[in-house]
């Protein structure tokens, strides 16, 4: 089962908290591909990069594929963190949902 989590606006150290419990919420609904829609993202800070790796590495323990759906904001950090080849990227919600059938 797939499930798709949505973020809006600026996730930095005062939302970050906020975002963390989010992503480990949708853990807990025992899905098997996780996909966090970040394109609306206008801020990725510190906090919640790095909440996103350590979300990963808990995802990826629980048998979870996390795909990230990246805007410009978003993607922009994840590259000039030099963190690409650690998640799964997708442009697009419908690129980054699996196909049916």
């Amino acid at each position: 089962m797939a499930s798709v989590l949505t973020f809006h606006g600026e996730v930095d150290l005062s939302s970050g908290e906020d975002f963390s419990t989010r992503l480990y919420g949708a853990l807990a609904e025992g899905v098997d591909i996780l996909v966090v829609d970040m394109l609306r993202i206008d801020f990725l800070g510190s906090a919640g990069l790095a909440a996103l790796i350590r979300f990963q590495e808990e995802a990826t323990r629980r048998g979870v594929e996390v795909r990230l759906v990246c805007g410009h904001a978003a993607r922009r950090t994840i590259e000039l963190t030099g963190l690409t080849e650690r998640f799964v990227l997708a442009d697009t919600l419908s690129s980054a949902l699996p196909s049916a059938g």
